[in-house]
């Protein structure tokens, strides 16, 4: 009884093992497909079952976790690329401290929230997706501290929306709107002290006067070219 038990457990895991495929392949620094391992700097390690669903995990070729979540849908050995993923996706550096996070919808395009992160664990980049469109970005510097906001969507290869820009204490240092690529309307210089300077843009060019508003309120019109 048992010998028995211990063949039919031996033939579970056979059935196991063959039941799963494992696939590894190599890339270089730049994620295009290598044939030997001396030549990576990543390996990806993807395991397909019976139902052939698969699962991967990306190392770095010193062996650290390099990335995982992702399911893949098409993979490209020879340019990664081209490669098409859907899913939860979370990055890591060497270290084990995350390097971002973004997931993709079942028509491989990013939805969402994607972040990035500086290896001392604050944000780096974040952009939030709506099927696969860019509708805000926001870059951070080391400290975690806005560098700069965009909110709007590239039409032709130009963006066309809202842009700010902060100081490196946080506060904001201009804000205006950008249309077919250059500025359009209202925009507003702020200065640390609070006060700030109203410009009126027209395809790209400024007004030659400007409002100057100081901490109590009082608006000043200025010439440009005074400045």
């Amino acid at each position: 009884m048992k010998n028995l038990f211990t063949i039919g457990l031996f033939m579970i895991c056979v059935q196991v093992v063959i039941a799963q495929k494992i696939d590894t392949t190599f890339y270089d620094a730049n994620w295009k497909g290598v044939p030997t391992k001396a030549m990576a700097s990543f390996m990806r390690i993807a395991i397909t079952n019976d139902s052939q669903s698969s699962t991967i995990k990306d190392y770095y070729i010193t062996g650290e976790l390099q990335s995982e979540g992702l399911i893949p849908v098409y993979i490209d050995k020879n340019d990664d690329k081209k490669s098409k993923f859907k899913g939860h996706s979370t990055s890591y550096y060497k270290s084990g401290q995350k390097q971002s996070e973004y997931y993709k919808n079942d028509s491989c395009q990013f939805d969402g929230e994607a972040v990035s992160y500086h290896e001392n664990g604050n944000p780096s980049y974040k952009i939030v997706y709506k099927d696969g469109v860019s509708q805000e970005e926001t870059d951070y510097n080391e400290r975690g501290l806005k560098i700069t906001l965009l909110k709007g969507i590239i039409i032709n290869g130009k963006f066309e929306g809202e842009r700010t820009e902060f100081h490196e204490n946080g506060l904001r240092k201009n804000k205006g709107t950008i249309k077919d690529g250059k500025w359009e309307g209202t925009f507003y210089q702020f200065n640390v002290d609070g006060s700030y300077a109203e410009l009126e843009y027209k395809d790209g060019q400024p007004k030659k006067d400007y409002i100057l508003v100081g901490l109590n309120g009082k608006r000043t019109k200025m010439k440009l070219n005074n400045q």
